[in-house]
């Protein structure tokens, strides 16, 4: 019998299993590190023995790609809804802004493993057993460029800064607030360290801040 999606109960049964053992070691890794989470953990933490984990992931490292993979996709669903919205360049930036920081404030866990034992988001470029997803971030950058300079020309943002250093500067102030959240999170405001940080980026972006318009 298939579902609306085209899916049969065993596919659907076995993507519920693919996507509850993601969960269980996304919590393991938040728990206990990467490398101190153990296959026999994720298999204990699913519920499953651990010959039927082998029989949808191969390994460990292929958990964690599988793991990215995802959160990736979501990123790229999100952006992808702002881009096609109906409003300002400027505003597209700030509602990306905003949904980086509150993605990664409810993926906390996901973004501790990889300041804490991947050494910082430009991950995508230097593990190689995430590499799988560079080209897919590298393309969205090149979006959230071409943004940029679609704000320039409409007189949104400084014109005299070049449209790398304001993506540099957007994300340095979210990464900024994120390793301030991974610190503190029992004692952050989000809706305030949020709005801050946006209007530190617009501050020092904005016409009336410097530039030649």
């Amino acid at each position: 019998m298939f579902s609306h999606d085209g899916k049969s109960r065993k596919e659907r049964e076995e993507e519920f299993r693919r996507q509850h053992v993601l969960e269980s070691a996304e919590a393991l890794f938040d728990e206990k590190g990467f490398d101190g989470t153990t296959v026999s953990d994720i298999a204990e933490r699913s519920e499953l023995a651990k010959g039927s984990l082998y029989n949808i992931f191969k390994s460990k490292q292929e958990i964690v790609d599988a793991i990215v993979e995802r959160k990736v996709d979501e990123m790229r669903k999100t952006l992808n809804e702002i881009f096609a919205k109906n409003i300002s360049p400027m505003d597209k930036l700030l509602q990306i802004m905003d949904a980086k920081l509150r993605g990664i404030w409810e993926n906390r866990g996901f973004a501790k493993l990889f300041i804490n034992e991947f050494h910082g988001f430009n991950w995508y470029l230097e593990i190689p057993i995430l590499k799988s997803c560079g080209e897919s971030i590298i393309e969205m950058l090149k979006q959230l460029e071409l943004l940029i300079i679609d704000a320039q020309k409409a007189g949104e943002i400084r014109d005299d800064v070049h449209y790398k250093l304001v993506l540099a500067s957007m994300g340095g102030i979210s990464d900024a607030v994120i390793h301030l959240w991974l610190k503190e999170d029992s004692d952050i405001d989000i809706e305030s360290v949020i709005e801050m940080a946006k209007e530190l980026f617009v501050n020092g972006i904005h016409p009336q801040t410097g530039g030649s318009k």
